[in-house]
């Protein structure tokens, strides 16, 4: 039996609980490691000072591995306070602890896997000391996993790690996390949206990178009589909300849902789609995009990172980020397309592929490979 933390663990990402339940089913007894830190309280000076370290103390667990799912929390300091400067600041003291503590785990003996999402925190804060820091964690590191092959040479060439040291383990669906008994009419009921529209919907808490606004534009240059923008999710601001109402309020084919979505409501919106648009500014992986394809929708997102891995790249669907006028083309393709069903059938085929229990089984044969190390 292999005892590993996941650090930081959410019970509000399906993506973790996913996983540590398959790995259950592997020899693999999952552990949730919190991010709190500060001066408020013991375990939050403890955070502050030991954010991996002291989970080798723990009275009631012998950890054999500290599994990391994301860096930034362990050490950036975006908005703790007005002064970007002591924030700065604060980041590269806390990375610097961050990196003491990874050496000092590996005198107890104790491994330190990396799943690496991102190659820096979405929001862009802090992206040297965020870059700088990663590195100098990747290394200490005993083995980095990213999702697809294209994520390999990414992280590869931007943290300055051997390949042989990252394996691919991609993520798997999340077809039978959430219900899906909802049919397209009644979604769209429930949500007011017109029964007979070609139904595009944004999915997922509103962010810059995102790229919201620049859909909101393309839809407006793209949009036929029977085409409908929804856009659901929560903004992770006071001003992204007022910019996102801003931009819709008037537009009578654009519905604007900016709240936060519970599970059990996530199929509404899936099943209501006809497209699922994601345009990205920047990103590695998407959750989202394998989301989509796990209730068997067409995707429209940028060729970056391992989007192409997981949604198919038929029908024009896919676009090159760095030309504005390929989003504006492939929801034009999509708004089209007579085979939208078609390319959401493929979507599903490869999201059935990637089986939580497959990712479990090499997740617990890397575990073994670097406690034998």
């Amino acid at each position: 039996m292999r005892d590993v933390v996941f650090v930081p663990y959410s019970e509000q990402n399906e993506y973790h609980n996913l996983l540590t339940a398959a790995l259950a089913d592997h020899d693999v007894q999952t552990h949730k490691g919190t991010t709190r830190a500060g001066f408020g309280s013991r375990e939050e000076l403890l955070g502050l000072l030991f954010p991996l370290v002291r989970f080798a103390f723990d009275p009631e667990v012998d950890i054999d591995i500290v599994h990391v799912v994301w860096t930034g929390p362990l050490f950036l300091q975006a908005g703790y306070t007005p002064s970007k400067t002591v924030n700065r600041a604060l980041s590269i003291v806390r990375g610097t602890i961050l990196i003491l503590n990874a050496y000092v785990l590996r005198l107890f003996g104790i491994r330190i896997v990396w799943t690496v999402h991102n190659k820096y925190n979405h929001e862009k804060d802090h992206v040297t000391i965020n870059l700088a820091v990663n590195k100098l964690f990747a290394t200490a590191c005993d083995a980095l996993t990213v999702e697809c092959e294209h994520a390999k040479t990414i992280v590869s060439d931007a943290f300055g790690v051997q390949a042989g040291k990252i394996s691919v383990i991609p993520e798997g669906n999340y077809i039978d996390a959430y219900p899906n008994d909802v049919t397209r009419g009644e979604a769209r009921k429930r949500l007011g949206l017109p029964s007979d529209a070609t139904v595009i919907v944004n999915f997922g808490r509103i962010r810059p990178y995102k790229g919201v606004p620049q859909l909101v534009k393309a839809y407006k240059t793209v949009r036929t009589v029977d085409s409908h923008l929804l856009i659901a999710g929560s903004p992770m601001d006071e001003e992204i909300r007022q910019d996102v109402l801003r931009r819709t309020n008037m537009e009578p084919d654009i519905t604007s849902d900016l709240q936060f979505i519970p599970n059990d409501e996530v199929q509404l919106y899936m099943n209501a789609a006809d497209i699922v648009a994601l345009p990205y500014r920047d990103i590695l992986t998407s959750g989202s995009a394998l989301l989509a394809a796990s209730f068997g929708r067409p995707v429209v997102a940028p060729a970056m990172g391992c989007v192409p891995a997981v949604v198919q790249r038929e029908g024009g669907l896919l676009y090159d980020s760095e030309d504005a006028d390929e989003l504006e083309d492939a929801l034009q393709n999509g708004l089209k397309s007579d085979n939208l069903d078609a390319i959401g059938v493929d979507n599903r085929r490869r999201a059935e592929s990637l089986s939580w229990s497959d990712v479990a089984e090499q997740t617990a044969e890397l575990y073994d490979a670097v406690t034998r190390a």
